[in-house]
C-alpha cells in the first residue's frame, strides 16, 4: 500500500515536471536583430565571457534599469517601439527563439513591451556595446577612478 502511494506521487510528480517543460516550450519567443547587432553580441559576449542567451536576457534588464522616471519612460518606450520596427522590417535580420526567464518577463510586463521583446534587446545592448566596447576606460581613465573617493 505505502509503495502504491509513493508510485502514485512519484508519477504525479513526473507528470507535473513534464507539463512543465511543454509550458516552457510555449513560452519560447522569438529575439530578431540585424547583422551589425550580431556582431555588437559577439563584441560584448567575449569581452564579458557570456553567452548569447545571457546577454540577451542581461539587455532586456538593462532596458528595464532606464526605465525609471516618467520622462524617460516615454522617451524609451519610444526608442524601443522604433527599434522594433526596425528590426521587423529588415528583411535580412537573423532571429533565434529563447525561453525568458521570470525577471525578463517581469521587467517586459512592467515596461508594456512584451510585443517588443527584440527592441528592448537591441536598446540594452547598444547600451552595454557603448560602455563596454566604444567607450572602454582608458588606463589613465582607471587611474583616476581609482584614485578619487568613488571606488569606496
Amino acid at each position: 500500500m505505502i509503495q502504491t502511494k509513493v508510485g502514485a506521487a512519484l508519477e504525479k510528480g513526473k507528470q507535473k515536471h513534464l507539463e512543465s517543460e511543454k509550458d516552457n516550450e510555449d513560452k519560447k519567443h522569438q529575439i530578431k536583430y540585424s547583422k551589425t547587432e550580431a556582431s555588437k553580441f559577439k563584441e560584448v559576449s567575449s569581452y564579458l565571457g557570456v553567452s548569447r542567451d545571457s546577454l540577451i536576457r542581461q539587455s532586456i534588464l538593462v532596458t528595464r534599469f532606464y526605465y525609471s522616471d516618467e520622462i524617460s519612460r516615454i522617451w524609451l518606450v519610444e526608442q524601443v517601439k522604433k527599434l522594433q520596427q526596425c528590426v521587423e522590417e529588415n528583411e535580412a535580420a537573423m532571429s533565434q527563439e529563447l525561453s525568458l526567464e521570470y525577471r525578463d518577463e517581469k521587467a517586459l510586463e512592467e515596461m508594456a513591451l512584451m510585443d517588443c521583446i527584440s527592441g528592448c534587446v537591441s536598446f540594452g545592448l547598444n547600451i552595454l556595446h557603448k560602455q563596454n566596447i566604444v567607450d572602454k576606460l582608458s588606463l589613465e581613465e582607471l587611474k583616476e577612478f581609482y584614485d578619487s573617493d568613488e571606488p569606496s
